[in-house]
């Protein structure tokens, strides 16, 4: 009986939300990444907000080495909202390249695919440690 009704339950959900056998389209994992992306956006721009009305209420507005008295936890929901966009975004992309990529690019476009992401994280260590100007 409890076999039945999942089956019936997973066959339902996939009907109404996904035409796809797999679930999500490497597109739309893209879309939802840049989706999430946005979010992050917005809750970055709601914690500036805070935090300067939290400058302002204290009077610490124009001292830019002051400490602000505002949680870190502040941060979480952009910090999730990036991580989830970015998860969505790179795997849909690497999806997007094993399935779509015509047989001799597979390899070549995944390899190109990670290669540019360890070129950017390793661009952004050196930017944060001072080695590199930022362009």
């Amino acid at each position: 009986m409890e076999e039945h009704f999942e089956r019936s339950r997973l066959s339902a959900s996939q009907g109404l939300w996904f035409q796809n056998p797999h679930g999500l389209t490497p597109l739309q994992r893209i879309g939802v990444g840049l989706v999430f992306s946005i979010f992050a956006m917005v809750a970055a721009a709601f914690t500036e907000v805070k935090r300067l009305k939290a400058a302002q209420s204290h009077g610490l507005a124009n001292n830019p080495t002051a400490e602000i008295p505002l949680s870190v936890f502040w941060l979480v929901p952009q910090f999730f909202f990036v991580g989830s966009g970015e998860a969505f975004t790179y795997i849909g992309q690497l999806d997007f390249f094993l399935r779509e990529c015509p047989k001799g690019m597979k390899t070549l476009s995944t390899g190109l695919f990670l290669s540019t992401l360890s070129l950017g994280s390793s661009r952004n260590v050196h930017t944060v440690r001072g080695g590199i100007p930022c362009i």
